[in-house]
């Protein structure tokens, strides 16, 4: 699937989703900031990101100016992982909204991902977690485990406190 990026501006926002895979058939468009004063950015819908995404990925970032800030919505696991294992994955001005978290179950090892957002299940670098558990969909007696170590997953929120 090549990767889509749908585009729209609400007044001074420049609002981003991307649908598909970041990969060496990725092509990022160049932006025009102009009058931009935001960018939002949207992950919910990228399925993967090799390492030729990931370079495309930081070349097109790196030419956002500094003063525009940049908030990702709805950020993947395959995301995730990114920018915890590259250092300068996204820009310093980059705030993350919200982002998915795996857990599973360990009676029938389905998996789930959870969004985690800002303000609710996180400030800052600080995590809150879930108010209650998550319970499997196919077993709803059974309370799903996280699929993360703690330490690692959430490391990336640090580096953009």
């Amino acid at each position: 699937m090549v990767l889509q990026t749908l585009q729209t501006i609400e007044g001074s926002v420049l609002r981003l989703r991307f649908v598909g895979r970041f990969d060496e058939d990725a092509a990022l468009m160049p932006i025009e900031f102009g009058k931009v004063s935001r960018v939002e950015i949207d992950l919910t819908e990228v399925k993967s990101i090799n390492s030729c995404g990931v370079r495309s990925w930081i070349e097109w970032t790196s030419k956002f100016p500094k003063s525009i800030p940049i908030s990702i919505f709805s950020a993947p696991k395959v995301f995730v992982d990114q920018l915890n294992r590259v250092a300068g994955f996204c820009p310093d001005q980059t705030k993350f909204e919200s982002f998915y978290v795996p857990y599973y179950c360990e009676l029938c090892s389905s998996s789930e991902n959870t969004l985690f957002v800002a303000g609710n299940h996180y400030i800052g670098f600080q995590i809150r977690g879930l108010r209650t558990p998550l319970t499997c969909k196919k077993c709803p007696d059974q309370i799903l485990i996280p699929d993360f170590s703690g330490a690692t997953y959430f490391a990336f929120l640090k580096r953009a406190a």
